[in-house]
């Protein structure tokens, strides 16, 4: 099955990125998520056990480090104190 899809320039140098650090090419590397997230999906929840390797276990967490700077505040200097978010409580 061949499928297109329209990919902002951001996602697609994330996905770019991503497929090289795993050693494959954007086009393999969507195929393996796919196939991924349909065994999750078919396997009430449950993806079966691969062990990984180190390195591999670095890469993912590097991936989700880079996808932190999108769920960050604009101005990530700011920080907050314990005050500031329990301002309104006693």
């Amino acid at each position: 099955m061949t499928i297109t899809i329209e990919l902002s320039p951001e996602a697609e140098n994330l996905l770019n990125e991503a497929a090289a650090r795993q050693g494959m090419g954007a086009t393999t590397f969507v195929q393996v998520l796919v196939e991924e997230k349909l065994r999750l999906i078919t396997n009430g929840g449950t993806i079966p056990h691969q062990q990984s390797t180190l390195d591999e276990f670095e890469s993912t967490l590097d991936e989700l480090a880079a996808l932190g700077s999108y769920l960050s505040p604009a101005d990530s200097a700011v920080t907050y104190s314990r005050e500031m978010i329990y301002a309104d409580h006693d």
